[in-house]
């Protein structure tokens, strides 16, 4: 499961674009299947990954960069395990999913990010997080929308928030560009 939390980690990907999700009814609402990832989706040259994408409670393919230590693992996984092109190369379901994050977290004895117990999106959360700690430009955030397919701006912002030693750091910066 090291490289399921790599690829959730490394990319930001939702857990069902990864293991993929039959369709289901929720009241009223039919919600679509999402085919999970499969060696057939990753372009090994241009270091990519197609994913299915929910985009308004429909699918679409959306390709992502992806590191090359990732994309190594990746193609370790698929020869060590003999998956076939077309085949996914992880056969979880979402409940499954989850009940391995939970208990990954209790191993590393983690039981709560925030007021939340651990879960994947916390690595979409990271992911996020990380990418505009490291941004130089205001326009990264725009980029971080664009990257997690966020409909809306105000939704990316949710991202940006800030502890207090990171905002007293902030403030010691400011003031010492001043001296």
């Amino acid at each position: 499961y090291k490289l399921l939390f790599r690829i959730l980690k490394m990319t930001g990907r939702r857990i069902t674009e990864i293991i993929g999700r039959k369709e289901y009814k929720h009241g009223d609402k039919t919600y679509p299947q999402v085919t999970g990832l499969r060696p057939m989706d990753i372009d090994w040259e241009d270091q990519s990954i197609v994913f299915n994408i929910l985009k308004k409670k429909s699918p679409h393919k959306k390709r992502k960069p992806v590191d090359a230590e990732t994309l190594n693992m990746i193609r370790s996984y698929i020869n060590t395990n003999g998956i076939e092109v077309d085949q996914p190369i992880f056969k979880l379901s979402r409940v499954q999913a989850y009940r391995v994050f939970r208990t990954a977290a209790e191993n590393a004895r983690i039981y709560y990010v925030g007021e939340k117990p651990f879960h994947p999106h916390h690595l979409r959360h990271s992911f996020a997080v990380n990418v505009l700690k490291t941004s130089t430009s205001p326009m990264d955030l725009r980029r971080v929308q664009m990257m997690l397919e966020h409909s809306d701006l105000r939704i990316t912002e949710h991202y940006l928030q800030f502890g207090q030693e990171e905002e007293r750091k902030l403030v010691e910066n400011l003031y010492k560009k001043e001296e």
